[in-house]
């Protein structure tokens, strides 16, 4: 008699546990704090578990992060830790941050691979799926010379510019080949051919032959 009731105090105990565990299932819990957006079901409703048919849509506003998708031409130069300027044009909101992921998976389709970023900004002026614009600084050199990219003319020897020095105590137009390295927002890096203080002709040089005599 003992065993029996024992055996069905056992079996109930599993029962109401397997119900227990049941009736947490009808409690819908959110994994973030954050407000509720959207609501999909009423009162009744069949509820899938189907993520893509979420009953309730929750954001969070502590922990924003910009995704975007970069070519693959500039793997090798994007690290985790590099500087880099988030810009939401809709907002006219600029934030400074840097590369807290970067993607090992190059996508077939567009030749890009994935980084993210850290917002460490509460602004209520941000949303969620808002465009951002990212500007990554992956090159850094000290002491560069720069010039127009418009100044460098090509020949089959390669670049060069006109640079004015004296010719006969007056001033004549030389040509000077260049070695160029990277180019942004309209300026070329020179890795070889100028140095600080060299005059470049900025204006006129499209006519100009080596060693013609000018005046500025």
């Amino acid at each position: 008699q003992y065993l029996q009731s024992r055996t069905s105090m056992e079996s109930l105990e599993r029962q109401i546990a397997s119900l227990k565990q049941q009736i947490e299932k009808f409690r819908i819990k959110s994994p973030i704090s954050g407000t509720i957006e959207e609501c999909n079901i009423k009162v009744g409703s069949v509820v899938s578990p189907d993520p893509r048919l979420a009953a309730y849509r929750v954001v969070e506003f502590k922990n924003l992060k910009v995704i975007a998708e970069v070519s693959e031409a500039y793997s090798a130069s994007v690290q985790n830790g590099d500087k880099l300027i988030v810009l939401f044009p809709d907002v006219n909101k600029q934030v400074e941050s840097e590369v807290s992921f970067v993607s090992k998976y190059i996508n077939p389709i567009n030749r890009t691979f994935q980084i993210e970023t850290k917002i460490n900004s509460n602004s209520p002026d941000l949303k969620a799926n808002m465009i951002a614009i990212i500007q990554i600084n992956d090159y850094h050199s000290e002491n560069s010379i720069l010039i127009p990219m418009n100044v460098i003319q090509t020949d089959q020897a390669g670049s060069y510019v006109y640079v004015i020095r004296t010719k006969d105590s007056y001033n004549a137009a030389y040509k000077q080949p260049l070695v160029l390295g990277n180019s942004y927002n309209g300026v070329t890096e020179i890795l070889q051919g100028l140095k600080v203080g060299d005059k470049v002709i900025s204006v006129g040089y499209q006519e100009l032959v080596d060693g013609e005599y000018v005046r500025f």
